[in-house]
């Protein structure tokens, strides 16, 4: 018996257990999916916090970065600027100074009075080293000599000189040789702030002993030097302070000025100087 249709148009039907709750499962799930996670703005990020403070860290570091390599290049450039010289000498503190007027080194009747100058003349002796050892003086007028008379007796250590082992490792000059080296044959060495006051204890000695009549014989080109020595000094150390106009002491005083501790200084010297000074003696005038 045959069938009534060809067999070649017939294809043959597939069945598939779709039960009525699977055809709803399936048109439900990307609706079920999508339910089920929470909107893009409000959805947990679980990993923020861990990326937040690799950001900062790395913000951190680039900053730090940026700091240091400021620093060295500020470094660099103050290096550049910044002569440091080796030197047998120690760094002596800064000490805060206001300064006022002192009689003892200088008033305005000491070039009125031979006895006056010749007080603030000795005053002097106070601010230089070695105080144990005679100090240049000033010889009062006598019936046998009535000129104001210049006698100095100089110490090498009141002239600020010190000895300093190897001391043309660190000076291009060589050390003094003359009437004020040191004792045994050490090398002799001037510390500058000595030598400008001795420049201007000259230039004071030789003004006031004019002034009062006196004779003086000091030279014209040490006193063109003590005035050239002093130039070159302000100008090399220069003192930037502020100062006002004080209704107390007058232009230029009861300012506070930043200051190397002298008294530290010339304990310095003689320390350095000790045993080791001699004394010579000559008179002007």
């Amino acid at each position: 018996m045959g069938f009534p249709w060809p067999l070649s148009s017939h294809k043959e039907e597939t069945y598939h257990d779709r039960s009525p709750a699977s055809d709803i499962s399936a048109h439900q799930e990307p609706y079920v999916t999508e339910a089920l996670l929470a909107p893009e703005d409000v959805r947990p990020y679980t990993d923020s916090k861990p990326r937040r403070q690799i950001l900062l860290q790395r913000c951190i570091n680039i900053i730090l970065f940026l700091v240091i390599l400021a620093e060295s290049i500020a470094l660099y450039r103050c290096k550049r600027h910044l002569l440091v010289r080796q030197t047998p000498v120690p760094n002596f503190i800064n000490v805060e100074r206001t300064w006022i007027p002192d009689q003892r080194f200088a008033h305005k009747y000491m070039f009125s009075d031979n006895n006056a100058f010749a007080e603030v003349y000795k005053g002097w002796e106070t601010l230089f080293p070695c105080k144990s050892t005679s100090f240049p003086q000033l010889g009062r007028p006598s019936l046998a000599n009535p000129n104001l008379q210049l006698i100095f007796i100089t110490s090498t250590a009141a002239m600020g000189m010190i000895h300093i082992d190897d001391g043309q490792s660190y000076i291009n000059n060589p050390p003094y040789q003359s009437t004020l080296t040191l004792l045994g044959g050490s090398d002799a060495y001037m510390v500058t702030s000595i030598h400008q006051l001795h420049c201007l204890r000259i230039i004071l000695s030789t003004y006031g002993v004019l002034r009062l009549g006196g004779t003086n014989d000091v030279d014209d080109a040490h006193l063109a030097h003590c005035f050239d020595y002093l130039r070159q000094g302000l100008m090399c150390s220069i003192d930037t302070s502020i100062e006002g106009n004080s209704t107390e002491y007058g232009e230029g005083w009861g300012s506070v000025h930043v200051c190397k501790d002298y008294s530290k200084i010339v304990k310095w010297i003689d320390h350095q100087t000790e045993g080791l000074e001699q004394v010579r003696t000559e008179s002007q005038g």
